[in-house]
């Protein structure tokens, strides 16, 4: 296990963020952008959190060999465009779609300061 940081969303980065990492069939599309409702379907609905909430979305868990280990190593998990994570998250209700410099996801969740804004 590593001590990643704590996810931080870019457009509030000292606000509480729920990290959730996807799981993908192998069959996934090489190039990241399978099934968007493959995608969506991991995410949950932005009526699920509470108003505010970020939600960062992670590609794939990260077990990539080391070493010599990743020239003779072919088979890498699917992996999800951070375009595909975006647009799922938009799709289940998420404001404030943006990703950081790691290839993180984030969302929020609405709460009644978008409703005034809208």
């Amino acid at each position: 296990m590593t001590n990643a940081p704590r996810p931080s969303p870019p457009l509030a980065p000292d606000a509480d963020c729920q990290p959730l990492v996807l799981t993908l069939p192998e069959s996934f599309s090489p190039d990241g952008l399978g099934p968007l409702r493959e995608v969506a379907a991991q995410l949950p609905d932005a009526s699920e959190l509470s108003p505010g909430t970020w939600l960062a979305v992670c590609d794939a868990p990260e077990n990539k060999p080391k070493g010599w280990g990743r020239w003779w190593h072919r088979d890498q998990p699917p992996r999800v465009h951070l375009a595909a994570r975006c647009t799922a998250l938009l799709l289940r209700g998420y404001t404030g779609v943006c990703a950081d410099a790691q290839g993180l996801a984030y969302g929020r969740v609405p709460d009644a300061t978008d409703a005034r804004s809208s």
